[in-house]
């Protein structure tokens, strides 16, 4: 008897996304070379931005929109998930990263948070820990527009 062949209807499903529930540890550097830790963030709520090379632009445009509406009370963190990328060119991609100190973002080579957070979801995902460190929201993140409804619950979640 020939094995069953598969249809798309009867492939199981792809496990869900489940971002670390605490802000894992964490040291990483910006382009810039300057040291961004878990530190800087405790006791403080903090929304990661996370993308791959696709979800770039998006990093910048949600950084900024989050920083113009949330002000100093929340941290914002845009992380450029490189991992991958061989040790040969990292010095070239770093030189593609902006060169204005204002748009900062930390560069993880290695998965540290772009593996936990991002997973395998899209090229652009937020996170939202509260000032106990805890998850309070996930989403994944259009890349050419910032959807108000995603802002408020990013944004209200964190503060909580």
């Amino acid at each position: 008897m020939a094995p069953a062949r598969r249809t798309p209807s009867s492939r199981p499903a792809a496990a869900p996304h489940s971002p670390p529930v605490r802000l894992p540890g964490f040291m990483l550097a910006d382009q810039f070379g300057r040291g961004v830790d878990q530190a800087t963030y405790a006791r403080v709520p903090v929304v990661l931005v996370v993308g791959n090379r696709e979800g770039a632009p998006g990093v910048a445009l949600w950084t900024a929109a989050l920083r113009a509406v949330i002000g100093d009370d929340t941290g914002v963190l845009p992380i450029a998930d490189l991992r991958g990328v061989p040790r040969v060119l990292r010095r070239m991609v770093r030189r593609l990263l902006p060169t204005d100190p204002a748009h900062w973002c930390a560069i993880d080579w290695e998965g540290v948070l772009g593996a936990p957070v991002r997973g395998a979801h899209g090229p652009l995902v937020a996170a939202a820990y509260g000032r106990d460190g805890m998850l309070r929201t996930w989403e994944v993140l259009p890349l050419d527009s910032v959807e108000s409804g995603i802002m408020v619950r990013l944004v209200g979640r964190a503060s909580t």
